[in-house]
């Protein structure tokens, strides 16, 4: 994420925006084995749905954020902030 924020060309944003991609498509299987490793079986829908609702939220946030970030500091701030907080 914070790479994007450095792009020069369009290529470039989408040759990070792919690696970026890549990187977070495990993240739900994972996500999955460590519930099944650090909860017993009666938690794991609770983990579960805590773990799925950060997806939504994050969104209607992160929506506004990002037009606030943008019209304040211009695009590139938005890549450095989100990259910063993950």
């Amino acid at each position: 994420m914070l790479l994007m924020g450095n792009a020069a060309s369009y290529g470039t944003m989408i040759f990070y925006r792919i690696g970026l991609g890549i990187a977070e498509g495990p993240q739900f299987s994972w996500t999955m084995k460590a519930i099944k490793r650090w909860f017993p079986p009666a938690e794991y829908a609770r983990a579960n749905s805590i773990w799925l609702v950060g997806s939504p939220l994050g969104s209607t946030i992160g929506f506004p954020l990002t037009i606030w970030l943008v019209a304040s500091f211009g695009w590139r701030a938005s890549f450095y902030t989100f990259g910063a907080l993950n």
